[in-house]
């Protein structure tokens, strides 16, 4: 089910709410043990790796974007992304 839902960015045009998304999908991608969605949002989550996840432009702050990658990060990138944050 989980590898069935699109992309968080192709439901919506505000960033907050892909970024939100996407941190979800980690989230329940980890849970879950479903390495394709969480390689596919460690690419995705890559350039906002020094950005905060809020929701609604600030009614709640979720993370830094760096602990989504680090729960996101497998193979070689897990032990790069962890030795940076």
């Amino acid at each position: 089910m989980l590898r069935a839902l699109p992309a968080a960015e192709e439901l919506s045009r505000f960033r907050w709410r892909v970024l939100a998304g996407m941190a979800f999908d980690v989230e329940i991608a980890v849970a879950a043990g479903v390495t394709e969605v969480r390689e596919d949002r460690y690419r995705r989550l890559l350039p906002y790796e020094r950005e905060t996840v809020v929701i609604g432009g600030g009614v709640a702050v979720l993370a830094p974007v760096a602990l989504y990658l680090g729960l996101a990060a497998t193979g070689p990138e897990a032990r790069r992304t962890w030795r940076t944050l």
